[in-house]
């Protein structure tokens, strides 16, 4: 349903895909096909987040870090960098990656409606977020690796907790970008396919 969607563009396209399967009645009535969108709009984004947790690439990071807890003290620097992108593909994976085509977006939704826009004012807000944000959200901890100092049991430990910790920051990393997600796809793109399907 949305795994193919991987930019805002496509975003917007998927949404005025729905707004035009939506009936006559629904696509003449701008709350009703606003509400409708928004539905769909959650059920998508819910959606992409399923795919990301059922990612080859969320199960992969979350095996090389528990993987790394083997090497004494490596999974500090193989957990951030696994963090890292993995935040980058779930900035891309809701359509969040490129700031100023969002920019854009607003702009071309304002230019539309004719008023101030909302959305204007969450692109900046977002554009202050960053994956840096969201990995210091995420939180990442050397604690774990003093465990090393005991051989055989420190690791077996540290792989434990590495796959552990591993996997609550990726689940945060989710949640974090589908919320910003959700703000910026119901403050942007839903009003633009609403304002397009009129």
């Amino acid at each position: 349903m949305t795994e193919h969607l991987w930019s805002h563009d496509a975003w917007l396209q998927y949404y005025e895909s729905k707004a035009a399967d939506f009936s006559v009645a629904v696509r003449s009535n701008h709350a009703a096909l606003t509400s409708n969108l928004e539905s769909t709009c959650d059920a998508a984004l819910s959606n992409r987040a399923m795919h990301l947790r059922d990612s080859d690439s969320y199960h992969g990071k979350k095996l090389m870090t528990a993987a790394s807890g083997l090497i004494p003290f490596a999974k500090i620097a193989v957990s951030v960098a696994v963090a890292e992108k993995f935040a980058n593909e779930a900035l891309r994976a809701f359509g969040l990656r490129d700031s100023s085509g969002l920019e854009n977006l607003a702009q071309k939704l304002k230019s539309l409606t004719g008023r101030d826009s909302l959305a204007w004012d969450l692109i900046k807000a977002f554009a202050k977020h960053s994956a840096e944000d969201m990995l210091k959200d995420a939180g990442t901890h050397a604690a774990t690796e003093a465990v090393h100092l005991k051989p055989v049991i420190g690791q077996i430990i540290s792989v434990g907790s590495g796959y552990r910790s591993s996997r609550k920051r990726l689940i945060k990393i989710i949640d974090k970008t589908r919320s910003w997600a959700e703000e910026i796809h119901k403050g942007v793109l839903v009003p633009l396919a609403v304002e397009k399907a009129l």
